[in-house]
């Protein structure tokens, strides 16, 4: 990787701030693309670094969108499981065990009356 970096910087002269300064915040790597490939200032070489930079540049955000995405997912379920477990009259969790089937169920709303085993 690092050698692919010097390499990129020696041929274009563009180090990774530079790269970064050309796509913009906005990430307009396609329009800087078009400028480059009509303008005489940049050679066929700038713009295949300019491009494969721009590429590599999208999929890492696309992947960190991703696990972004996935992290406010779960987050987003956890909440709702714990929602669907609190008491709505206490605010608490109420764990109860099924004495049919063992069950573990919560207790999120009533009055709770307890029986004698037989």
């Amino acid at each position: 990787m690092t050698r692919r970096r010097s390499k990129r910087q020696k041929a274009t002269g563009w180090d990774e701030d530079a790269l970064e300064r050309m796509i913009g915040e906005d990430g307009g790597a396609s329009t800087f693309s078009a400028y480059m490939k009509r303008s005489d200032e940049f050679n066929d070489e700038q713009l295949q670094a300019f491009t494969d930079y721009a590429n590599a540049r999208a999929a890492y955000n696309g992947m960190i969108q991703r696990v972004k995405d996935d992290i406010d997912t779960k987050v987003h379920e956890s909440n709702l499981e714990v929602d669907q477990r609190t008491n709505l009259d206490t605010g608490a969790i109420h764990p109860a065990t099924m004495k049919v089937d063992n069950r573990q169920v919560y207790i999120v709303n009533g009055n709770v009356v307890m029986l004698p085993d037989e």
